[in-house]
């Protein structure tokens, strides 16, 4: 068979796990979780995670089944992915274990591993735009990726800059500042939404 029969395989293969071990795993975690297994059996055959870069104002795991496209999957992936890079392949078992499903399972994945939802999030959202293990604490990479095309950049010519964009959960909008001197950032609307 071809690569892409492989991939498709082990694709298939974790769905089939994930329905024994668990069956309400969402969309978004399962179809995630499915492609990191394409990745793991050595196969590169996911793209949508380049659609996910171009444009990432899609929800990671609200997914309305009736509008889905390539970003979203590849949203998924890239997440998933960034959970296995940082904290191993048992990982993905732990959430696939989890007693809790969705975020609150990554929530508690995070947890376990000293952290939170909000860090591991942020942190993702961070490595998606720097790609950089020499920054921070090292945790702002992608070790499988180069995701040096990254998501479109707002770069403001002149200050003052005023924007204002929606934005949905756990989706990054990334502004690049030049210049020297305090910057003064004003965020308005809800800053916190329930994870379940």
């Amino acid at each position: 068979g071809s690569d892409n029969y492989y991939a498709t395989l082990a694709h298939e293969l974790q769905h089939l796990l994930d329905f024994q071990v668990r069956q309400n795993t969402p969309l978004w975690m399962a179809e995630g979780m499915a492609q990191v297994a394409e990745r793991v059996a050595g196969f590169d055959q996911v793209v949508a995670d380049d659609d996910y870069l171009s444009n990432a104002a899609v929800p990671l795991n609200d997914w309305n089944v009736s509008q889905l496209d390539d970003r979203h999957y590849g949203g998924s992936y890239l997440f998933l992915t960034y959970i296995y890079e940082r904290y191993g392949s048992e990982s993905m078992r732990d959430l696939m274990e989890s007693k809790l499903t969705g975020m609150a399972a990554v929530d508690a994945l995070a947890r376990s591993q000293g952290g939170d939802l909000d860090q591991l999030v942020g942190d993702w959202l961070a490595a998606i735009a720097l790609d950089d293990a020499s920054i921070g604490d090292g945790n702002f990479v992608f070790e499988s990726d180069d995701l040096a095309r990254a998501c479109p950049v707002i770069r403001p010519e002149e200050a003052p800059f005023k924007n204002s964009a929606s934005v949905p959960q756990f989706a990054p909008r990334y502004y690049e500042v030049a210049g020297t001197g305090p910057i003064n950032f004003t965020f308005v609307g809800k800053d916190r939404k329930s994870v379940v």
